[in-house]
């Protein structure tokens, strides 16, 4: 191998989920499951009445959503397979689908800012081609759109990532 191609080797950019992150949810998920749930049962021993849904159906919504949560938390902490890759070949984007899609498959590329969050938002040549498997991908099937919130890598080092096997994609 030569020199010139030992340079142009990139290795990809790997993101996982965010431990830290998940791990707090799931804590502050379950304890307000404990206290709340606590607290509903109380107020059901102590106040048997005949029409109970008056006041006590919003706390059972609230405990459900709760513990909705808490699992969801949960299982996000047992995902171990990268959530994104960035590689010479193309990216991968979990929330999208587990396919790499190779980056000749995009048109265009720009960072986007909305409600105080920054997304990569990468639009398709040809949405048919690669659709969305995945939930997230259902409401706009010609753009994919990547965010660091959950991951253990931060925006600049996807943005960097991206710049560095596809300078053309993202603009300066």
């Amino acid at each position: 191998m030569s020199d010139n191609s030992k340079a142009t080797l990139i290795p990809p950019l790997v993101a996982r989920t965010s431990i830290p992150l998940w791990g707090t949810m799931f804590v502050i998920s379950l304890v307000f499951v404990m206290i709340v749930g606590r607290s509903v049962v109380a107020y059901h021993i102590q106040h048997v009445v005949p029409n109970y849904r008056s006041g006590i159906v919003g706390a059972y919504e609230i405990t459900g959503l709760a513990l909705f949560w808490a699992t969801y938390s949960l299982y996000q902490l047992s995902q171990a397979r990268p959530q994104l890759i960035i590689a010479p070949e193309g990216l991968l984007w979990r929330k999208w689908s587990n396919s790499v899609i190779p980056w000749s498959a995009f048109s265009e590329g720009k960072v986007e800012k909305k409600s105080g969050s920054r997304y990569l938002c990468f639009t398709l040549c040809d949405p048919a081609v690669f659709p969305p498997t995945r939930f997230f991908g259902w409401g706009a099937p010609a753009v994919i759109r990547v965010y660091t919130g959950p991951l253990d890598v931060s925006f600049t080092e996807v943005i960097d990532a991206i710049r560095s096997v596809q300078p053309h994609l993202l603009p300066e």
